[in-house]
């Protein structure tokens, strides 16, 4: 079975690649920033059953913008701020196993899965203070492991939960600065995955769904992404 799917995340921060960058701007993890999102598309190729594997390719017009603006730290009166994009790219391999939970009268299911994602983002620069500021491509490699409950309410509508351990092994964001090479801020780490949301099948007829989902992050990485996907199967 091939499925493609057209992404759009609202972030309350930046996502997993495009955050290390502001990092390495904002000098740490918790400084402000003004806004992050990112649309893109998904082209799946799998199968549906009781135990399937999956490979996507996954591709976005730009990370961000990834925006950052802050009192803290003027020069002349002026605040410091940025704005950058760029263009990513990436592929998602993982098996996972689907299964009818017991006392649900068949409306209950359960998939549990392992994926390894990587993404790539691409080089950006940027002026920060009249300093010139080069950001190198970035590349994020992950493994998460858990779970979904989802519950057929009706045939069109399932609502559904999930929680997920990740383990980031590559997220180093190199740079430079008028030429000279900093620190590398790194995403290296565990993040704590929970997400709720609900699947729409606008009709029986047609191969698409919508899902419309709310994920939280705690660990590494955290924060929240609100998403909506829109899902035609082939």
């Amino acid at each position: 079975m091939l499925s493609f799917r057209f992404l759009v995340e609202f972030p309350g921060r930046p996502g997993h690649v495009a955050r290390v960058r502001r990092r390495a701007v904002a000098g740490g993890p918790d400084g402000p920033q003004r806004r992050a999102s990112h649309s893109g598309g998904i082209v799946r190729a799998g199968r549906r059953g009781t135990v399937g594997g999956l490979l996507r390719v996954v591709g976005g017009g730009h990370s961000a913008p990834v925006g950052f603006s802050t009192r803290d730290v003027q020069y002349n009166g002026w605040n410091a701020r940025f704005d950058t994009s760029a263009l990513y790219y990436g592929v998602h391999g993982g098996i996972g196993h689907i299964s009818k939970v017991p006392g649900t009268d068949d409306k209950g299911t359960l998939h549990l899965s392992a994926k390894v994602l990587w993404t790539h983002l691409e080089d950006d620069s940027l002026t920060v203070y009249r300093d010139r500021v080069q950001f190198y491509d970035a590349d994020s490699l992950r493994l998460r492991l858990g779970g979904r409950f989802a519950y057929a309410v009706t045939e069109f509508v399932s609502p559904y939960v999930g929680a997920y351990w990740e383990q980031q092994f590559d997220g180093t964001q190199r740079m430079a600065v008028n030429g000279i090479r900093t620190s590398s801020p790194t995403l290296r780490g565990h993040t704590g995955i929970g997400e709720i949301g609900v699947t729409v099948t606008p009709s029986k007829d047609l191969p698409v769904s919508i899902d419309l989902g709310f994920q939280g992050y705690a660990g590494r990485r955290d924060g929240g992404t609100a998403s909506v996907q829109v899902r035609v199967d082939f």
